[in-house]
């Protein structure tokens, strides 16, 4: 699962950069800081919604049936 949301992650990211970057009209080089500002702040969201819902995850494991 992890490598699957990983590949997952990267391949979105990836697709958000590189429409940035050909899509938006201006020099590449203006395209492409664009794409990685978005990227970084799409990483940095999702880095954050992931550490705020660690604490949701059980403290203690399962008793035994």
């Amino acid at each position: 699962m992890q490598q699957l949301a990983g590949a997952l992650g990267v391949a979105v990211l990836g697709t958000v950069f590189f429409n940035h970057f050909t899509h938006l009209g201006g020099t590449p080089r203006g395209n492409a800081l664009i794409g990685m500002e978005h990227v970084t702040l799409i990483g940095i969201g999702l880095g954050v919604t992931a550490f705020c819902l660690a604490f949701l995850l059980p403290h203690a494991p399962r008793e035994a049936h």
